[in-house]
């Protein structure tokens, strides 16, 4: 895609072919517009348990804390 030109108001004004905001080379057809798709994550944590996921956390503060007292030990 080329890069969008800014017109300034005078140039608005003084151009004889600016329609409906936009010059006529330049017109948007939305029924064709390209969109991003997000792909799917590779990990997501709605799909674990309750239970998955508490012991997730409590593994966490686990190494947490054995970092903790690596650092202070």
């Amino acid at each position: 895609m080329g890069r969008i030109k800014y017109y300034t108001p005078l140039e608005i004004v003084a151009d004889p072919v600016y329609v409906c905001g936009m010059p006529h080379d330049h017109h948007h057809h939305h029924h064709h517009e390209h969109r991003a798709v997000a792909a799917a994550p590779a990990f997501s944590l709605v799909r674990l348990s309750a239970w998955q996921r508490m012991a997730g956390a409590g593994l966490a503060l686990g190494v947490l804390w054995l970092l903790v007292f690596a650092v202070m030990g």
